[in-house]
């Protein structure tokens, strides 16, 4: 399939770059390119259009999936450098240390906003040989060592070239957990797994350091999402509200409050998440997304501040909780055109 983000749709590095940042993208752009007539997805050719560097960035060296490639695409072109599976990760972090090392010799011009997608833990597991056995938990444990280790080493270049104290760092995963080893639970508590409704499918850590503005180990229970980046930032960068990047990014509300004081109040609007859709701590599953609207009905309501793990289906005995939150997603559903894709 092509690109999952439609050309005139805001994105973050887009609005960035409007702003006069230099915006650079390492590791997995799951997220399509324009395929030729007459190819498919694994034999098109460059230049590959549709991708980062038609959607807001000006440097990409990745893979166009999420798990290793022999060939990765450097620009619009796939590259025909020698590499292993294992090597890859490596291949990527040493790019990002370069930027960040050029950049803090650079004259600074342009701020920096750098996108690292890490191919770990997603599967295939092909930890390096220097990181096997390093976890005791087989070769996903061992992923996820070497994961830690690259984030170290992302960090110890801004640390070494004087960025850090500049520098906003976010790390969060984009999914739950699919499989873990036995006897490690990869989503804690929550039941379900990566592409659920359940809350192990999509709720993940997220990590924000910024040193002099955040607080060390601040914690919020704060309801947030990753589409909410662009409205934060925005907010931060003192983006006009009515500007072609907000008014298209219609699904992110800032949280820069929450960011700046963890105590602070968040209510943020009813949030849609792989056939659920969550006020507070409500949330009803409903059967699927994208059928027509008549045959969408609620199948499950949680309380999830009384039943974090979902236990206990509670839509019969809560019908008049279930009706509200259900005739509220039917409306969003209205005011919205969902494209069809698999879970990524």
């Amino acid at each position: 399939k092509g690109p999952a983000i439609d050309e005139n749709e805001a994105t973050l590095a887009g609005m960035l770059t409007d702003q006069g940042y230099a915006t650079y993208a390492v590791g997995k752009w799951h997220l399509g390119f324009d395929i030729p007539e007459g190819q498919t997805r694994k034999t098109m050719t460059g230049p590959l259009t549709g991708g980062p560097l038609d959607r807001g960035f000006e440097y990409f060296y990745g893979n166009e999936k999420s798990g290793p490639s022999e060939s990765p695409i450097r620009g619009r072109e796939k590259t025909t450098a020698p590499t292993t599976l294992e090597m890859q990760n490596r291949h990527y972090c040493e790019d990002v240390v370069r930027i960040i090392r050029e950049h803090a010799v650079s004259d600074r011009s342009k701020p920096l906003f750098l996108y690292y997608a890490m191919l770990e833990p997603h599967e295939p597991h092909v930890p390096e040989e220097a990181f096997q056995g390093r976890s005791g938990a087989g070769a996903h444990g061992d992923y996820i060592v070497q994961l830690d280790h690259w984030v170290g080493e992302t960090i110890r270049a801004l640390k070494e070239t004087g960025l850090e104290e500049n520098t906003i760092v976010v790390f969060a995963s984009d999914n739950g957990a699919w499989k873990t080893p036995r006897g490690h639970a990869g989503n804690g508590v929550l039941a379900g797994c990566k592409g659920m409704p359940l809350e192990g499918g999509h709720r993940v850590p997220l990590i924000i350091k910024w040193p002099g503005r955040i607080q060390a180990s601040a914690v919020t229970s704060a309801l947030v999402c990753h589409t909410d980046f662009i409205a934060t930032f925005a907010e931060l960068l003192n983006v006009d509200r009515s500007s072609d990047w907000l008014a298209s990014a219609k699904d992110s509300y800032s949280f820069l409050p929450v960011v700046l004081k963890s105590s602070a109040e968040h209510d943020r609007p009813p949030m849609a998440v792989t056939k659920s859709f969550r006020r507070g701590n409500w949330k009803i599953i409903v059967n699927d997304f994208r059928s027509p609207l008549e045959e969408i009905r609620p199948v499950a309501l949680y309380n999830l501040k009384e039943d974090l793990p979902e236990t206990t289906n509670v839509l019969e005995s809560h019908p008049e909780q279930a009706e509200a939150l259900f005739d509220e997603f039917k409306t969003y559903l209205t005011e919205r055109d969902f494209k069809s894709g698999p879970i990524r």
